[in-house]
């Protein structure tokens, strides 16, 4: 599953410049946000509620949908911190805030 986190470059490029689907009002960042994390909370609650008895495939279907989900919304938090930020300073802080983020959760 981790492999759509290295493949992310694939699709990357289409996610920049492509407004999300039903939600692109919101803005091209907020709206992929949205979307991608609303995968992942539905991928995952389908995972919790198949669980084995669905079959290996099921799951580990369900599973790709929720990499691919989690990849493709750090795609958009990536490109929403470099637009955000008025200067390098403010890059290295935003930056620095996601990676605790990140440390946190592990």
């Amino acid at each position: 599953m981790g492999l759509a986190y290295s493949l992310k470059f694939l699709w990357a490029p289409i996610i920049d410049r492509v407004d999300a689907p039903i939600v692109g009002r919101l803005g091209r960042r907020r709206g992929w946000m949205l979307i991608a994390q609303l995968f992942v909370g539905l991928g995952l609650l389908a995972m919790a509620l198949t669980g084995l008895k669905a079959g290996l495939l099921t799951l580990g279907a369900l599973a790709l949908v929720v990499a691919f989900s989690s990849s493709t919304q750090d795609i958009v938090v990536d490109a929403w911190r470099i637009e955000v930020a008025n200067d390098g300073d403010e890059l290295g802080l935003l930056s620095s805030a996601y990676q605790l983020g990140i440390a946190s959760r592990s």
